[in-house]
């Protein structure tokens, strides 16, 4: 792996055979926060963690976002009839699965730097792996914690008939990432950093726009095109307004 080689890459397998080739087995893989999650990618190192035990991976974010799965056997049943409508095509973040059932393989751990309100209640390991810091500050914390492995996805666009990408999601922390990132390569510490194409991305410009020159690698292709995590239901319309108001004198307080 070159830095800032921009290779196209179909293949998320070879990808992560050459993070491994090049980083080595220690990986501090670092995602930016909520939509902002190369899925495929994350779900294939991940697997190789947990298919060789040998390599030890801290996965580094924040809000990961989870497909809604309820407590209550009535929940369980409402979610499995309303998520293939409301989330279908979107894949799940594989390790997170894992976490929640309790498999988490002990050469693996998570850490975020924000939750979801309530997500971890009782949850000592999830509570002592918060990283605690200031948004201003996530950047630095993050390569003190020894990121080494930095993903996120991609907006893709023909400007000027040249292939451009936007990194669409939570771009200030991007851009300020992958300038200390730069100042640490020319310090001689190894980093990958690897871009994820989704043409359903929001495609930002002014500074998010950026050649494939950026990344190491950038994953383009059919496989990585999938749905984005969406909220389920658009902002409540006037009319809905005037449902609830109406609605909420039939209803006994308490």
């Amino acid at each position: 792996m070159e830095p800032y080689a921009g290779v196209i890459c179909d293949d998320v397998q070879k990808c992560v055979d050459e993070v491994i080739a090049y980083i080595g087995k220690d990986i501090v893989f670092a995602m930016s926060l909520a939509l902002g999650k190369p899925i495929r990618l994350c779900n294939e190192i991940y697997r190789r963690a947990k298919e060789d035990p040998t390599i030890n991976l801290k996965i580094v974010t924040a809000f990961p976002l989870e497909k809604p799965t309820g407590k209550s056997e009535l929940e369980r049943r409402i979610y499995k009839t309303l998520n293939p409508r409301l989330f279908e095509g979107v894949p799940d973040l594989e390790y997170m699965i894992d976490y929640r059932q309790g498999k988490l393989p002990p050469n693996v751990e998570s850490y975020e730097f924000y939750s979801k309100a309530g997500t971890y209640l009782n949850d000592p390991i999830a509570q002592q792996n918060h990283l605690a810091s200031h948004y201003t500050h996530i950047v630095r914390d993050a390569l003190d914690f020894g990121v080494n492995v930095f993903a996120n996805p991609l907006g893709i666009r023909e400007i000027d008939g040249k292939t451009m990408y936007s990194m669409g999601c939570n771009t200030d922390i991007i851009v300020e990432g992958l300038k200390e990132i730069s100042k640490h390569r020319l310090q001689g510490e190894k980093f990958a950093i690897i871009g994820e194409v989704n043409s359903n991305m929001p495609f930002m410009y002014g500074d998010a726009v950026v050649g494939a020159d950026t990344y190491d690698m950038v994953l383009q292709g059919p496989f990585f095109d999938y749905q984005l995590f969406g909220a389920p239901k658009d902002p409540v319309s006037v009319a809905d307004y005037m449902i609830g108001i109406h609605t909420s004198t039939l209803i006994k307080d308490g």
